[in-house]
């Protein structure tokens, strides 16, 4: 395989995971049929593709790997109280990205709640001898009102986006 730019082998390597996705569909579909009704793509010769796909994505993988590891990336100023560092290897400002999403989706799923909310609940009254409702005020106190959370919101997503931005810039300009 001849050298090409990081950008470019991230796109071959999608096109051979649909590769591989399409050849084991069909391996399932087609490993056992009725015998007046062979399938159209032969067993053997999906499982040759299968196999070879494979070992043509593991050498891929290992290349964007390596090229991962040797190449760095410039901490974007609003990485600065996270990363103390200005440069990072490539494999390490993907993984923040990983991470990045995490707590963007940590901080979408927390529920805001503070106030009194009052409800009714069913007890026992012993005086009554039957169930009776009561009111009940539960008073909810959170750490973060909606309004910074938003803001919490936008500023990871835009640190998420400037880490990206960094790291497409080198995917464009590495080879593998």
């Amino acid at each position: 395989m001849e050298k090409m730019r990081l950008s470019e082998a991230l796109r071959v390597r999608k096109q051979l995971k649909s590769s591989l996705k399409k050849y084991s569909d069909r391996l399932v579909r087609n490993v056992s049929y009725l015998s007046d009704k062979e399938p159209e793509f032969s067993f053997k010769d999906d499982l040759d593709c299968y196999r070879l796909t494979t070992a043509e994505l593991i050498g891929l993988e290992a290349k964007i790997a390596k090229a991962n590891a040797l190449r760095t990336v410039k901490v974007p100023e609003n990485w600065k109280d996270r990363i103390l560092i200005d440069q990072i290897s490539l494999a390490e400002a993907i993984r923040w990205c990983a991470e990045m999403k995490s707590e963007i989706s940590l901080v979408r799923s927390l529920s805001v709640r503070s106030g009194v909310e009052k409800t009714k609940e069913s007890v026992w009254d012993d005086f009554a001898g039957k169930s009776v409702m009561t009111d009940v005020q539960e008073v909810w106190t959170s750490a973060m009102t909606e309004k910074i959370k938003d803001e919490m919101l936008s500023s990871l997503e835009e640190m998420f986006a400037s880490m990206d931005r960094a790291i497409e810039r080198v995917n464009h300009m590495s080879t593998v």
